[in-house]
Order: structure tokens, then sequence, then C-alpha cells
């Protein structure tokens, strides 16, 4: 059985009779004979974002003219259209370029001689070219037109319906879904682009992290078999949809799409996090719930591991900031202007969420590395955090970790007299910081030196 890579068509392409992504799609393939011969009739050409529409495609003007200018402009349709009797993309070029509704019953489409002869021919001419611009063999491009003309003469012959079956459209419909929530969690996470242009083609990947829990990547899911086992499994015993998958310590979280589509809107990702199905990989225990997220380099990681029975909807409003916060902001943007680099807003995270961070020297992939997480993600200084701010007046808003494990505390001080001066010795790499012994159980106020290390401020005492 051949693969089926899924192609959705953007609404602003089709307004804007763009064809370049899938002419570059169509160069990537062909950059290797063997990604190329695999490709032949594997498309799944879609409109996702007129899932909404209540028109049929052969009914909305600007998708129909798309169709019909993308033979104009040279796409080897021929060549890439999956002919899969389940396969809906080719049925639908041909009816919204060859068909009418047949007036004694809707559910059917009559085809015009003329237009058929017309849509094949120009097809082919483009197939044809196609083949000899790029190399392929004699016997792979007269297969494809082979498979593709069995589908034609079906449709003549009477035997096909105007209308796709009710799981056809259902699919269809998760699948747009699935789209619009990759693109939401690159809008508020960060998440690379590269998941929802692969997964567009049909491939599903996971967010995992390297280098000590400090750096993101992606990979397809079949890169890790067992995970890729447990998605086939939950979809197959669901009928829902899985669009990405993040990795946790022993634990998968399936991102998915389900089939009821009043549970959509509850289901999307948030700022506050995202509907996820975690699964033990060991124990294969499984637990439905909302996770918390943050992004690093591109790859989605869990904040946590806790999994929550609901969560606030929609983006958090920014706490009205006093003077005090507005002083703890521009104080964040000093150290972000002094070199510290984070995938994490650590000025969001405060004001949004408050929450403060902290920095780290940690060995990254062997290289020593100042890496800045936030206070939650280490019990033992969200502890020490809290002690401090219970029995000190002073108001704290970020942690740098000496290599010898002290605390260093910056703080703003309760006379606002002295916050242009803090501000100055801030720039200048020199805090007062509420320093705390964890050894000795002491804390005091001191004049600390910090630097940057790979990105992180690192406390020098």
């Amino acid at each position: 059985m051949k693969g089926m890579n899924l192609v959705a068509v953007e609404k602003m392409d089709v307004l804007m009779e763009d064809y370049s992504k899938i002419v570059g799609l169509i160069h990537s393939v062909a950059g290797d004979m063997d990604r190329l011969i695999e490709a032949r009739n594997t498309w799944e050409v879609f409109f996702a974002e007129y899932n909404e529409d209540p028109r049929e495609i052969p009914m909305i003007p600007e998708v129909v003219n798309w169709i019909k200018q993308s033979l104009a402009a040279g796409i080897p349709w021929f060549y890439f259209m999956r002919t899969a009797p389940n396969s809906m993309g080719l049925r639908t070029f041909m009816v919204t370029c060859c068909g009418d509704p047949d007036p004694e019953d809707d559910t059917r489409y009559l085809f015009d001689k003329n237009r058929v002869m017309e849509f094949v021919n120009k097809n082919m001419e483009n197939l044809e070219s196609f083949t000899e611009e790029y190399g392929i063999p004699e016997a792979v491009s007269l297969a494809a037109a082979e498979d593709i003309m069995a589908v034609v003469m079906e449709m003549l012959s009477g035997t096909f319906d105007a209308e796709p079956s009710e799981e056809a459209k259902d699919r269809d419909k998760m699948m747009g879904e699935a789209l619009y929530r990759l693109s939401e969690l690159e809008k508020l996470y960060g998440l690379n682009p590269k998941v929802r242009e692969y997964f567009s083609d049909g491939r599903l990947y996971y967010s995992y992290l390297t280098g000590g829990g400090y750096m993101g990547s992606i990979d397809t899911i079949n890169y890790d078999k067992r995970y890729a086992e447990i998605v086939r499994k939950f979809e197959e015993e669901t009928s829902f949809l899985v669009y990405h998958v993040i990795e946790h310590e022993d634990t998968i979280s399936l991102l998915f799409v389900s089939d009821d589509y009043s549970q959509w809107q509850e289901e999307r990702p948030s700022s506050t996090g995202v509907l996820a199905q975690v699964v033990n990989v060991e124990r294969y225990e499984n637990k439905c719930g909302f996770i918390k997220l943050d992004v690093i380099q591109g790859a989605l990681r869990r904040r946590d591991n806790r999994v929550y029975p609901n969560l606030k909807d929609g983006v958090q409003n920014e706490m009205e900031l006093s003077d005090v916060g507005c002083e703890m902001v521009e104080r964040l943007e000093i150290l972000e202007n002094a070199g510290m680099m984070t995938d994490l807003d650590v000025v969001k995270i405060y004001m949004r969420e408050h929450e403060m961070c902290y920095s780290e020297l940690l060995s990254v992939l062997g290289m020593e590395t100042c890496v800045v997480d936030r206070l939650s993600a280490d019990s033992e200084y969200e502890y020490y955090a809290k002690c401090v701010s219970e029995q000190l007046d002073q108001q704290i808003y970020f942690l740098m970790v000496a290599r010898d494990g002290t605390l260093a505390f910056l703080y703003i001080s309760d006379d606002p007299e002295e916050w242009e001066m803090e501000k100055l010795d801030l720039a200048e790499y020199r805090p007062k910081a509420i320093v705390v012994d964890t050894d000795e159980m002491t804390a005091s106020i001191e004049r600390i030196r910090y630097s940057m290390v790979n990105g992180g401020p690192l406390c020098n005492l």
C-alpha cells in the first residue's frame, strides 16, 4: 500500500493565485530520485481553511479558479495525486474542472466530454514536461498515468458520488483543525513551523530535549518505534487525530483532535496549556488532561509533571503593575539587554503568571552554560525564594546561583529614591543582592558581580 502525503492549500494562496509552496514542495522532493519515485500518487490535496464553508469545493469560485489556473501553471497533478479509493483530492479536481451537478440527482455529477478531454490532455502535457525535466524513468511516469486514468474512467462510468463520505469529510475537518492548532502553538509558544509543514505532508513529529534537558529537538515519530505504536493504537481505538507529541521524562503527551466538534474550542491550545493524552511509556498508564508548556529552541516541553483537570481558557490578563512591578520589568529588561538569552520570556512569565526565573551554571553537551529556567522547575530554589519573600521586606525578582551553590536574589529596595542607582549598578554588572548560604542557613545583603556565560547571567561572589 502506498503512503500518503497530506498537502494543505492555504486560503491566502488561493486568493493570491499563489503556487510557490506547491512548486517548492515539488522541488524539495525532486532533489532526490528515490524520494521522487516514492512520492508518485501519494498526495492528498485539500483546502483546510474552507472546512467551515457550507459550500462544496466545486461551488467556491476562488478555489475553482485556483485549481484551473494550477493546470496553466504546469503543476504535475497526474504524477503526485493520490488514487486510493478513499482519496478525494483528484476526484474533487476533476469535478471542479469538468463536472456539473446532475439536475435529477444532486448527489452526482455529470461530466462534459470536451472539458474532460481538455482536463486530461493538459495534465498529460504537464506530466510529460515534468518527467522530462527531472529524468523520471518512463515506467514510473507511465504507472502514474495509468493509476490516474483508472480513477478518471471510474468517474466517467457514473460510479462517483458528488458527496464525499461522512468519514472522509470528518477526517478533512480534523486535519484542518490540527493544522490550525499547530499554527496556534507557533504563535503562543514559538513551536518550530516545520512541525506544521511536515504534518501537512503527512508526517507526525514529536518534541524532545537533549543536553541535559536544555536543548530542544524535533524528529519524526518513527524515530522511536514505541512512540509510533502508541500513537497508532490511540488513533485506532479512539478515531482521534494526533497532531504532535511531547516527550517528557518517561512519558509522552499526545496532542490530539477529537471527533467531537463541540469539544474543539476546549481542546485548542491557549497560553495556559493544551489538552493531551499523557502515556507512561514504561508502565503504559494513560491520563487525559491539560499540560502546561514552554518552548526550547522550537521544541515544546512540559513545564512540570502534573496533568491538570482543567485550565483557564484564553490568554491571561497581564497583571496591573504597581510602581514596584514596573520597576521589576525594567530590571529584567536590563538583564536581557546585557546579553541574557533564553527561549523563555522572563518578562511575560512575571507579568502574566506572577513567576520569577533563575539562572544556573550547568554542563550542556560538555560545555559550561548558564541556563535560565522558571523557579518552579526547581523545588529547592522555589522553597528558598518563598522563605526570603516571607522573612524580608525587599521585593525579589530574579535568582542567580553561584558556582558553589550560593543563592543571590536580586531585589528592589523599599526606597524609590534608590531605584535609579540600583538599575545603574545592575547595568554595570554589580548589583546588590540577598545572598543565601544554604549550608549555613544565613542571609545577608551584599554587592555581587555577574557575567554572561553563553547567554545566562552567572553570579560571581
